[in-house]
């Protein structure tokens, strides 16, 4: 059986998925999805602890089912993913892009102009997440998988213990003004944020887009797949929500304790990962019953 790498670097995208299918009783579940699993679309919501019957495409916000869907889709859009082919199942325009090629340019400029990140030695940033700029990273921050931290020139500094998922974009310039995040701050996956004050304990959900401007104040959160307008203040201890965002609700006490564990959850793994030798660099470039 080739491996998947070697998939990868030798097949075009039909020829991949082909592949992909011929050898699907010996790859699944493990390099291919299930028939049987739902696939969401790109830039969809789905609520904490939805269960999503298999066999349909699901999207929206929150996710419905839109469509059954076969094997020889799930390849090629398998496929899609490994080649970071673009596809209407695996990328959204409103979600960060499958390359860093567009902000590999900047970070030449950034080093020749001398404004390097400077990040704690107990800092994490994956291999496959970039860097540019007047970027500071904490102890025990951490950068995951994907992420682009573009600082242009302005600055971006990332508190103490602060964890960045995987896909996120921060980006700003001088003209836009500083991104400031605070200590213990979870910003979830594939955020988009600009110019922001982001206070301590805060919590960024996943998918959600904070303009230029906004200021989370300590414990705030903003919930997932939100759109935060320019200027916006969510106040200490509560939740906005919506496109456009809004005030939803204070934030309990029980929810508190369980944001804060996930933040020291990706302490632990950057830890992780460090002692794994992952260290710090910069990349330049058939029929299913509809669910109810």
């Amino acid at each position: 059986m080739v491996s998947d790498l070697e998939m990868v670097e030798n097949l075009n995208h039909r020829e991949l998925a082909a592949a992909v299918l011929e050898k699907l009783p010996q790859m699944m579940p493990r390099s291919i999805p299930n028939p049987r699993v739902p696939w969401t679309r790109a830039g969809s919501l789905v609520p904490p602890r939805k269960k999503l019957p298999g066999g349909w495409v699901y999207g929206g916000y929150p996710v419905t089912p839109v469509r059954e869907i076969g094997t020889v889709e799930l390849a090629e859009a398998a496929a899609a993913i490994r080649q970071r082919i673009p596809s209407a199942l695996v990328t959204a325009s409103e979600l960060p892009p499958l390359t860093m090629d567009a902000y590999a340019s900047g970070s030449e400029i950034d080093a020749a102009a001398n404004r390097e990140p400077r990040r704690s030695a107990n800092a994490y940033v994956a291999p496959t997440a970039l860097l540019s700029g007047d970027v500071e990273l904490a102890d025990d921050a951490s950068v995951y998988f994907g992420c682009a931290v573009i600082a242009g020139d302005g600055k971006i500094a990332i508190g103490p213990r602060t964890n960045v998922q995987d896909n996120s974009l921060l980006v700003t310039d001088a003209a836009r003004g500083p991104l400031i995040v605070g200590a213990d701050v979870t910003i979830g996956h594939n955020v988009r944020m600009g110019a922001a004050t982001i206070g301590d304990h805060a919590l960024i959900g996943m998918g959600s887009q904070l303009s230029d401007g906004v200021i989370v104040e300590t414990g705030g959160v903003v919930g997932a797949r939100a759109e935060v307008a320019p200027g916006s203040v969510i106040k200490a201890g509560w939740i906005w929500v919506g496109r456009p965002a809004f005030p939803f609700r204070p934030i309990k006490r029980e929810e508190a304790e369980a944001f804060a564990q996930a933040a020291k959850v990706y302490v632990r793994y950057g830890a992780a990962y460090r002692l794994q030798g992952l260290r710090i660099r910069a990349p330049t470039s058939g029929p299913h019953p509809r669910p109810a």
